[in-house]
C-alpha cells in the first residue's frame, strides 16, 4: 500500500481532497499505519502542520493508535495538542490504559504531568489500580504525595476500597492523620462506604467515638452511606445528633437523598425537625429536589406549611429550582419571598426565562411584580 511505502506522500495527497468523510478515512488509516512504525517521523510531520482543527485530530487519531504500548510517544503526541478538553481526554485515556497494563510505569509518569484536576484524576486512577493487586504499595505511594488536592482524591478513593476489606484499619488510619479538611475529607468517604456495606457496624463503631470534629466527620459520612439504602434509618440518626453543624449538615443531606425516592416522607420528617438550622436546611433541600421532580406536589406541600423561616427558605429553594424550566409555577411563590433583594432577584431570574417563552404572560406579571421600573426596563430592553 501507497500509505505503507510513502505515509509522507500519501498525507499530502490526502490533505488535497475536499472536507468529508473520504479525506477523513484516508487521513485517519495513513496516520494510524504511520506512527506504530515510524512514530519519530510521524511527530515531525505533524509538528510542520500549521495548528488547527484538522492537525488536533490527527494528534488524537495517532495517540488512539498508539495507546499504552508507546506511552512515551503519545505523551510526546498529547503535548503538541493545545490545551483543553480534547488533550484532557486524551491523557485520560492512555493514563488509564497504562495504568491498567503496568500501574508502577504509570506512578513514575503521571507526576510529570502539569498541576490540574486532570492530573488529580489521573493520579486517584493510577492508585486505585495498583491497590487492585497490591493495596500497602498504593497506600505508601499515595502517602509519599506532597499535600494537595491530587493526593487527598487519592487517599479518598482509597479509603472506600479498604474498608471493604478492613473498616477498622482504615479509620485508625484516618483518625491518625493531621486534624483539618484533609482527615475530615478522608473519615467522611470512609465512613460513608463502611455504612453502606454495614450499616450496624459503622454505627456501632461510631458511638465508641469521642466528641470532636473527627467525629463529626464520621457521622457525616455515615448519615450519607445509610441514606443510600436506609434512608429512614439516616433520618433517625441524624434527628438524634445534638444540635450544630453536624446535624445541619446530616439533616440537609439526608432530606435531599431521600427527598429523590420518597418526597412525601422527606417532608414530614423535615417539618417534624424542632426549629432551627436543621430543619431549615432539610425542608430547603427537600423543596429544591421535589420542586425538580413533581413541581405542583412540592407547591402543594409548600402551601400547606405554617408561615415561620423555615417555610421562608424553602420558599425560596423552590423558586430558585423552578425559576429557569417551569417560571410560571415559580412566580406566583415570589411575594413569598420575604427579604427585598432576594425576592427582587428572584423576580429577575423567573421573568428573565418567562420572557423567553411566553412573553405576554410575563409581561403583565412583571408590571405587577414590585421590581422597580428601571430593573424591569432592563429586562425587557435584553428580551427584545
Amino acid at each position: 500500500m501507497w500509505s505503507d511505502s510513502d505515509p509522507k506522500a500519501a498525507l499530502d495527497f490526502a490533505q488535497t481532497l475536499p472536507p468529508g468523510n473520504s479525506r477523513n478515512e484516508l487521513l485517519a488509516q495513513v496516520v494510524g499505519g504511520w506512527v506504530q512504525n515510524e512514530p519519530d517521523a510521524a511527530m515531525e510531520y505533524l509538528k510542520q502542520l500549521p495548528a488547527g482543527m484538522e492537525r488536533d485530530k490527527l494528534l488524537v487519531g495517532m495517540v488512539e493508535n498508539i495507546g499504552w504500548e508507546d506511552t512515551k510517544t503519545a505523551m510526546d503526541l498529547i503535548n503538541l495538542m493545545p490545551a483543553g478538553s480534547a488533550q484532557n481526554a486524551a491523557i485520560h485515556e492512555v493514563m488509564y490504559r497504562l495504568a491498567e497494563e503496568d500501574p508502577k510505569a504509570a506512578m513514575d509518569m503521571v507526576q510529570g504531568l502539569p498541576l490540574g484536576k486532570t492530573r488529580d484524576d489521573c493520579i486517584a486512577n493510577v492508585a486505585n489500580q495498583l491497590a487492585r493487586t497490591d493495596f500497602d504499595s498504593a497506600l505508601a505511594w499515595v502517602q509519599q504525595l506532597p499535600g494537595g488536592s491530587a493526593r487527598q482524591e487519592a487517599l479518598n478513593d482509597l479509603s472506600s476500597r479498604w474498608v471493604e476489606t478492613d473498616p477498622q484499619a482504615a479509620l485508625k488510619f484516618g483518625l491518625a492523620l493531621d486534624a483539618g479538611p484533609a482527615q475530615s475529607d478522608f473519615l467522611r468517604h470512609a465512613t460513608e462506604a463502611w455504612a453502606a456495606n454495614d450499616s450496624q457496624a459503622a454505627l456501632a463503631w461510631l458511638k465508641a467515638q469521642p466528641e470532636g470534629d473527627a467525629r463529626n466527620a464520621c457521622a457525616a459520612g455515615l448519615v450519607a452511606g445509610l441514606a443510600q439504602n436506609a434512608p429512614a434509618e439516616a433520618a433517625a440518626f441524624a434527628a438524634a445528633l445534638p444540635p450544630g453543624a453536624a446535624q445541619d449538615k446530616a439533616a440537609a443531606l439526608v432530606a435531599a437523598q431521600w427527598a429523590a425516592t420518597d418526597p412525601a416522607a422527606a417532608s414530614a420528617w423535615a417539618a417534624n425537625f424542632p426549629p432551627g438550622n436543621a430543619r431549615d436546611k432539610a425542608m430547603q433541600d427537600v423543596a429544591s429536589r421535589w420542586a425538580g421532580n413533581d413541581p405542583v406536589a412540592a407547591g402543594n406541600w409548600l402551601g400547606s406549611l405554617p408561615a415561620d423561616s423555615a417555610k421562608e427558605n424553602a420558599v425560596q429553594s423552590y423558586v430558585n429550582a423552578l425559576a429557569s424550566s417551569y417560571p410560571s409555577l415559580a412566580a406566583p411563590w415570589v411575594q413569598n419571598i420575604p427579604s427585598l433583594d432576594k425576592r427582587n432577584d428572584a423576580i429577575e431570574k423567573v421573568a428573565r426565562s418567562w420572557l423567553l417563552t411566553d412573553s405576554v404572560a410575563a409581561r403583565n406579571w412583571l408590571a405587577n411584580s414590585g421590581l422597580p421600573p428601571d430593573r424591569q426596563q432592563k429586562l425587557l430592553n435584553a428580551a427584545q
